[in-house]
């Protein structure tokens, strides 16, 4: 009975005790090829390059222009002429009367022009006599120029250019025909002292239209009357134009 229970005991040991645990494998993974990552391009580094100024292109050297013609450097009118208006004008800063004037020609009887002209007080026993055309500055006449007129030297420069070209003017319309700048200079000063009227009337006008430069040159002398008489500076004047407009040059006497 002993040995019975024993073996029965040994068979219920055997249904009660868990089996031992099998040690289980590791999970067998096959390989797999994975890309890698892409890498960035490789990028060259900037440099900065130096920074110029904003600035316009210098331009191409300038090439040497052909020369000059003679005729195209032939000097302005006006600088022919000023200096010959200046010269026979004078300039007076303090109005005198017409030489040609009653007062005019009693003051040079005594003697006395070149004081006058210098500023001196006309006497007072001639101050009844008429002086019109009364001047100032570079013989400039006209309603504003009156016994008293005095002005300073840069008002008579600045009136001696305005009539100048006035008188410019003056030859450019009545003159038809092509002329010359030192022509027009002379004209210009002839046209200054005996006035626009006198030009547009004369003979002088007519055959230089006629394109007779010739005629017209002989009849700058016959303009030396002031007030009916023949004056001595006139005369010198007109020679003095004469040259200028044949030859474009001129000289004091």
């Amino acid at each position: 009975m002993k040995i019975l229970s024993d073996l029965l005991a040994a068979i219920l040991a055997m249904f009660r005790r868990a089996p031992a645990p099998q040690p289980i494998p590791a999970p067998t993974i096959e390989p797999t090829h994975v890309a890698p990552a892409p890498q960035p391009a490789a990028v060259a580094p900037v440099v900065p390059g130096p920074v110029m100024p904003n600035v316009n292109p210098a331009p191409p050297p300038r090439q040497p222009s052909a020369p000059v013609s003679s005729t195209s450097s032939a000097p302005h009118w006006i600088d022919l002429c000023r200096p010959m208006t200046e010269y026979f004008e004078q300039c007076v800063l303090i109005a005198y009367p017409d030489p040609a004037s009653a007062l005019g020609e009693a003051i040079q009887a005594r003697g006395q022009w070149e004081q006058v002209l210098n500023g001196a007080a006309i006497p007072a026993d001639l101050t009844h006599l008429d002086g019109k055309p009364w001047t100032c500055g570079y013989g400039c006449t006209g309603p504003d120029v009156v016994d008293g007129t005095v002005w300073s030297q840069a008002y008579a420069d600045s009136q001696l250019t305005i009539r100048l070209n006035k008188a410019a003017d003056a030859v450019d319309r009545h003159v038809k025909v092509e002329i010359t700048p030192a022509q027009k200079a002379a004209l210009t000063d002839f046209v200054f002292n005996e006035g626009e009227t006198d030009f547009a009337s004369s003979t002088l006008l007519k055959l230089l239209n006629a394109s007779d430069f010739v005629g017209a040159a002989a009849q700058f002398a016959r303009w030396n009357l002031a007030g009916g008489k023949v004056m001595t500076g006139l005369i010198t004047r007109r020679a003095a134009e004469k040259q200028l407009f044949t030859t474009g040059k001129w000289s004091p006497a």
